[in-house]
């Protein structure tokens, strides 16, 4: 049996928010290397990358490969019935054929979901030369988003070495957020030439939807190339990478 221990598993919930509104099922893979996921949405608009290294769990009981496939809105209500001090054990139940959630704290309480017939899917790393690496508070993305959301279905992100832009227009109005170099959102910009492309607003919500406003995000791309957010997650990786919308 696979038995993994987080006392905080904060990045559980922020990874199962934020992956359940693009894909329906998940084959996590558990091996003495650690614990992964990736996984493409129907659309194949959208990559998300998981991993966490063995360092990353308070206890790590995994002898050989297993891989875990599992309903992501199962997950996420099941999820959702953890304590903000609880502590989190996984365990893969291969003969009962469940995945076990452990919450303990000022109980001890267990919830066990449905193992689905899933194997891991391999899928070719993009090789991309990011100009414009752009760090911010979860929370001033999350606004520019929702602007943007109100007028547009598409955003336009433009970085330069002194600030960042989200910007949405069509008939229905215009948004713009603009961060520049000292402004309290802006965490950290890294400009090697000036990018400018466009992406999926809905796609963007759903990606940073399990952020909390204490969270920072970074965004990486080029003009006319795929966008990666990556979640600085430690002893492990958080990504999506999105495509962009290329205008004609």
């Amino acid at each position: 049996m696979v038995r993994v221990t987080m006392k905080d598993p904060k990045i559980w919930k922020t990874f199962v928010s934020s992956v359940t509104a693009l894909i329906e099922e998940a084959a996590f893979t558990f091996s003495p290397d650690g614990v992964r996921m990736k996984a493409m949405d129907p659309s194949k608009i959208s990559m998300v990358d998981f991993e966490l290294s063995p360092d990353a769990f308070d206890e790590f009981k995994v002898k050989e490969r297993v891989v875990a496939g599992v309903k992501l809105t199962e997950f996420e209500r099941a999820l959702s019935r953890m304590k903000s001090k609880d502590q989190l054990t996984l365990e893969v139940d291969t003969e009962k054929n469940r995945l076990n959630l452990i919450f303990k704290g000022a109980s001890t309480r267990k919830l066990g979901i449905p193992l689905l017939s899933a194997e891991e899917e391999e899928f070719p790393e993009p090789k991309l030369n990011f100009a414009a690496k752009v760090t911010l508070q979860a929370s001033v993305l999350k606004d520019g988003l929702k602007d943007a959301e109100m007028v547009a279905e598409n955003v336009r992100l433009n970085a330069d070495k002194n600030s960042f832009s989200i910007l949405a227009e069509s008939d229905r109005g215009t948004s713009e957020l603009v961060l520049s170099k000292g402004d309290e959102g802006l965490v950290g910009l890294d400009v090697s030439e000036p990018a400018t492309a466009i992406y999926s607003v809905r796609y963007l919500i759903d990606m940073v939807g399990g952020t909390s406003p204490s969270d920072q995000v970074t965004l990486k791309f080029s003009t006319d190339l795929p966008l990666e957010i990556d979640f600085g997650v430690a002893n492990g990786r958080f990504r999506f990478l999105l495509a962009p919308r290329v205008e004609t």
